[in-house]
C-alpha cells in the first residue's frame, strides 16, 4: 500500500564517455503517491524500497557498461559488465536493490555509464526506472 512508480524514457539520454550520467525519464506509467518528478523519486513514506534501473545503448564500442542508483546525489548501488572484447551493436545494464528511504529528505535517481559514451536508448522496454515500497520503516 506504499508509494510506487514506474517511468521510462521517450527520448535518448547521451551518456558521457566513462562518466556516470543521469538518465532522464519523460513518461510516467504510474506514480501512486505523486513522488516522482524531474527524473527523481522522493517518497514521503519512510520504508524499504525495491528499486530497478535498466538501460540499453544503441552502440557498443566499449568493454564496460553500468547502471547505477544514486541516493541523495551519490552512487549507492551499481551493476554492470566488463568484457575483453569490443564491437558494435547494443549494450545494456541493469541494477536492482533494496534501499531504505527516510520519507522526508532521501531521494533516488538513475544513472548510466558506457566506457566510450553512447545514447541510452529511449523506450518503454529499453530504458526504465521503477521503485516500490516493500516494507515500512
Amino acid at each position: 500500500t506504499g508509494p510506487a512508480f514506474s517511468a521510462y524514457a521517450n527520448a535518448n539520454t547521451t551518456l558521457t564517455a566513462a562518466t556516470f550520467t543521469k538518465i532522464l525519464f519523460q513518461v510516467e506509467e504510474y506514480d501512486t503517491n505523486n513522488n516522482f518528478a524531474s527524473s527523481t523519486f522522493t517518497p514521503t513514506v519512510a520504508g524499504y524500497y525495491k528499486v530497478t534501473v535498466y538501460w540499453e545503448g544503441n552502440t557498443f564500442t566499449t568493454s564496460y557498461s553500468y547502471a547505477a542508483i544514486y541516493k541523495n546525489g551519490s552512487s549507492w548501488k551499481r551493476a554492470g559488465f566488463t568484457s575483453s572484447a569490443t564491437g558494435s551493436g547494443t549494450t545494456a545494464a541493469i541494477v536492482t536493490a533494496d534501499i531504505y528511504l527516510n520519507g522526508s529528505t532521501d531521494y533516488i535517481e538513475a544513472y548510466g555509464l558506457n566506457g566510450t559514451g553512447t545514447a541510452a536508448t529511449a523506450g518503454q522496454a529499453t530504458c526504465y526506472f521503477q521503485a516500490v515500497m516493500v516494507r515500512s520503516a
